[in-house]
């Protein structure tokens, strides 16, 4: 007899509430690796899956590989990174095409007082490490009188240039008014090639009040950047300084000059001007923030944000997922008119367990489109974390035992809340196709049945027309099921090595969440 091999049934559930507290992304945080010194950013290493790079304040940038911390570094820049509460390495980047160039960016402090942005190349001699004597200048060093500021975002366009933002340097006198002057790198936001060259097309090239690298001005402390993947919309989070965070939008196609208002204005308010006497309020060319935040409990430094395209969380499609210094965590979602859609997932993601987020300094975007956030630990040596967002699936326990046959059915159930009320089916199956289907319901019915134990109640029962290799089903979920709700499930296939034709995975036992 031919055997008939049913290898996986994979059950994929999403259930929908009506309230809007409980309408979030179901979404939790799953440990990545932890045991950094004050982490500052992560970028998966290309090419070498399950593979990270972490960059520390103190010049270090280590290695991750399967989730554990590997003693020897990628890079080692500890000896010239000046450190202080907010200097230090700052960030990094890999180039689109590393695999072949082996090219990576770093921004970070060389003294207290000067910033750079420098390219490395991949070691000749070992492709998980870097080699410190290939560095070379892409932007400054820039004199950073107060040391204070010095923005680290970095983004690449789909066609190679390196979006890179460079903050204000804080209020010292004679530069707080830098981020409003063309001439001056100070508060602005960059475009270059990426061996520091400037594009002919750049939008400014040949003004002489406006420094050739130099796209948009009027910030403040631009920490991150990022483009949307699928819209190269981009979205600049800048920290605000007695009473604002703000979340900036450049439309992908934007001929430049967007002034973004700082230092004469900070969210909603004029600052007053200080050394910005004689500029309006608002200034010329002024863009208003896609959104602001006063400052208060849970807000007081937005460190970081990316637009979501994770196809295993559809709820946060869209969405602009940010960070603040204190642990939170909010998305919105422009329709490209409005702000649509607004979500407070801190209570979400808080990891538990003895664990939890309390200086979130950025939020990243894995390979596979998975985001991950940066736990700094602020003042904790060795207590860094980098945290991975997963769908909130209920856990799924055996209750029945299944009934063998030629091909015994395994069944393995996970859910998560998307947005509808829907469930997906997937079979993989052996040559020969057998006849499918599958019985979910709210109620343990756990009775005799073609020689088995029927577990679930037939509420739903489902015949799966499947075809050889393969079979995917859509269909709506019952209304009404609550969050809480046990809920249980069994496959059934026909199978002539079984006793009455039919056999049966495990009944599971899960919970909505």
């Amino acid at each position: 007899m031919t055997t008939r091999a049913l290898r996986a049934l994979t059950l994929l559930m999403a259930l929908t509430s009506a309230s809007a507290a409980a309408a979030q992304a179901d979404v939790k945080t799953q440990l990545l690796a932890f045991g950094f010194d004050g982490p500052t950013a992560v970028r998966p290493l290309p090419g070498h899956p399950d593979t990270y790079v972490v960059s520390e304040q103190g010049g270090l940038l280590r290695l991750v590989q399967d989730g554990l911390l590997l003693p020897t570094p990628y890079l080692d820049l500890s000896a010239e990174t000046s450190v202080s509460a907010l200097t230090g390495m700052s960030n990094i980047i890999f180039h689109p095409d590393y695999e072949t160039n082996g090219y990576i960016y770093a921004v970070y402090s060389i003294t207290n007082d000067t910033v750079v942005l420098r390219r490395f190349e991949r070691s000749a001699a070992d492709p998980l490490q870097a080699d410190p004597a290939t560095q070379v200048d892409i932007v400054g060093p820039i004199s950073v009188p107060a040391g204070f500021h010095s923005g680290s975002g970095m983004a690449w366009a789909s066609e190679g240039t390196l979006w890179v933002t460079i903050g204000d340097q804080r209020d010292v006198p004679g530069v707080q008014c830098e981020a409003q002057l063309g001439t001056s790198l100070l508060g602005k936001l960059l475009r270059i090639n990426d061996d520091g060259s400037i594009p002919a097309n750049n939008p400014f090239v040949g003004d002489p009040t406006v420094l050739d690298e130099v796209v948009a001005w009027g910030l403040r402390q631009p920490w991150r950047i990022d483009l949307d993947p699928a819209t190269e919309d981009m979205y600049i989070v800048d920290v605000g300084e007695s009473n604002w965070e703000e979340i900036n939008l450049r439309p992908a196609g934007s001929p430049g000059g967007e002034n973004y208002g700082w230092r004469v204005l900070e969210g909603p308010d004029c600052t007053g001007g200080g050394q910005c006497a004689g500029i309006s309020c608002p200034p010329a060319g002024y863009v208003a923030p896609l959104l602001q935040y006063h400052h208060g409990p849970g807000a007081v430094c937005i460190t970081g944000g990316i637009i979501s395209r994770d196809p295993k969380l559809p709820s946060l499609n869209g969405h602009f997922v940010y960070s603040d210094f204190l642990g939170t965590l909010n998305t919105l979602r422009w329709d490209g008119a409005v702000v649509a859609e607004t979500l407070d997932l801190t209570s979400e993601v808080a990891p538990g367990a003895g664990l939890r987020l309390d200086s979130l300094v950025e939020v990243a975007r894995d390979i596979d489109g998975s985001l991950l956030l940066v736990d700094h630990a602020f003042g904790v040596p060795g207590a860094g974390e980098i945290y991975r967002l997963v769908p909130d699936v209920p856990t799924f326990s055996e209750v029945t035992a299944g009934l063998p046959g030629d091909a015994t059915p395994t069944l393995d159930a996970h859910g998560t809340l998307g947005g509808k009320t829907w469930l997906v089916f997937d079979a993989e199956l052996g040559p020969s196709a057998p006849t499918c289907f599958w019985v979910a319901s709210t109620g343990l019915l756990n009775a005799p049945f073609k020689g088995g134990i029927l577990g679930p109640t037939p509420d739903l029962i489902l015949p799966v027309a499947v075809n050889a290799g393969s079979s995917h089903v859509e269909v709506m979920w019952p209304a009404g099921v609550p969050s809480g709700a046990e809920i249980f499930i069994q496959a059934w296939i026909a199978d002539g090595g079984a006793p009455k034709g039919f056999a049966a995975s495990p009944t599971l036992r899960g919970t909505t969440p």
